[in-house]
């Protein structure tokens, strides 16, 4: 596997279920240790990307044949069509209350998880054992607009202070960090330390100290 850490920026870029193919050319060599957080969607792919798109440019539409199988059909009508089976076409998505559950354990959180508007992927996790006024929240947003409008609603609904994680800060604008610092408010990006691992996530010593010192702010 490679220094860096493909996982956190990933579903920073994408909210929805994904084929595993996808999963695999997003990640490479993370993959397999990500593999066990990923959990079947009700729902299957409707396009599938062609082996030669990087040439070519193109996707497979998905039909539905009367028997059940599926075809996939290039728009482009620069790729042969190409008969699917029913396993190909599963999505998969990220188990967030598990995988967040896990990364309230590395630094010390007993999590009582709990969904959270606007819509987007955003929880819950726990309140600061030392000082219990101040919530931990978790959201993943694909937008910066999206990101500000959570961080808005989250002080507006009077949640202020908290300490909000996040895949990546890459969506944080200079006038949403700007109301978190009115509001007593932190931000932590997991990427910065939190890393999949053969059994489950491991943070590293650099987080571990960050975090420590965003806690000692509440103290």
């Amino acid at each position: 596997m490679s220094n860096k850490s493909f996982f956190w920026d990933y579903l920073d870029r994408r909210l929805g279920p994904s084929p595993t193919p996808v999963w695999e050319l997003a990640l490479g060599d993370e993959f397999p240790l990500i593999r066990p957080w990923l959990t079947p969607s009700p729902k299957l792919a409707t396009v599938v990307s062609c082996e030669r798109t990087r040439q070519t440019g193109c996707d497979y539409r998905i039909v539905p044949n009367e028997d059940g199988s599926f075809v996939g059909i290039c728009d482009e009508d620069r790729c042969p069509r190409r008969a699917f089976d029913r396993a190909d076409l599963i999505c998969y998505e990220i188990q967030n209350r598990r995988l967040m559950k896990e990364a309230g354990r590395l630094v010390g959180l007993e999590t009582n998880i709990a969904p959270l508007e606007p819509p987007g992927v955003s929880l819950f996790l726990a309140h600061l054992p030392q000082n219990p006024a101040v919530q931990i929240l978790f959201t993943r947003q694909s937008n910066p607009q999206d990101f500000s409008r959570f961080v808005e609603h989250q002080i507006l609904a009077g949640r202020a202070p908290f300490i909000l994680l996040s895949p990546t800060l890459r969506h944080l604008t200079p006038d949403a960090a700007a109301h978190l610092q009115r509001t007593d408010c932190k931000a932590m990006a997991l990427a910065d330390g939190v890393e999949p691992a053969i059994r489950g996530l491991r943070a590293t010593n650099t987080f571990l100290a960050a975090w420590k010192e965003v806690c000692a702010f509440y103290s």
